[in-house]
């Protein structure tokens, strides 16, 4: 997303962690290969950026209430709260439903790379098609 009056660039990811999918606006764009995080510019630049956020927010809720201790100085208790509130923010999957006619417009019959289109938009499931 571009914020057209600063000109700032954000990039919003739904990522599933083991327990919830959660919603992470960075301003460093990634993307993962063979299950490591690859990054256009240098590493420091793209945790400071937002990529930090990760390490602590896709933890089991057990280990984040360790470094909810560790890293924020929360008690016990308000660590517990915090993994609540989260639980309950959960985003829903499939974020958007495509009718069969939006589907037919977005990858034509006669795509050249329908199926890896396809493939593209429908396996994570953040898109599903009604019927």
């Amino acid at each position: 997303m571009t914020d057209l009056a600063s000109g700032d660039v954000t990039h919003r990811y739904h990522v599933r962690s083991p327990e919830r999918v959660i919603a992470i606006v960075t301003r460093a764009p990634f993307w993962t290969a063979n299950d490591l995080i690859e990054v256009p510019e240098a590493w420091e630049i793209a945790w400071e950026s937002g990529l930090a956020l990760f390490r602590r927010e896709l933890l089991v809720d057990a280990d984040w209430e360790v470094e909810g201790a560790e890293h924020y100085g929360l008690s016990s208790d308000l660590a517990q709260l915090a993994i609540g509130i989260a639980r309950r923010a959960a985003i829903r999957i499939p974020l958007v439903e495509l009718s069969p006619s939006e589907l037919q417009r977005l990858v034509p019959e006669s795509s050249d790379h329908r199926d890896e289109a396809l493939d593209l938009l429908l396996t994570d499931k953040l898109f599903t098609v009604t019927s």
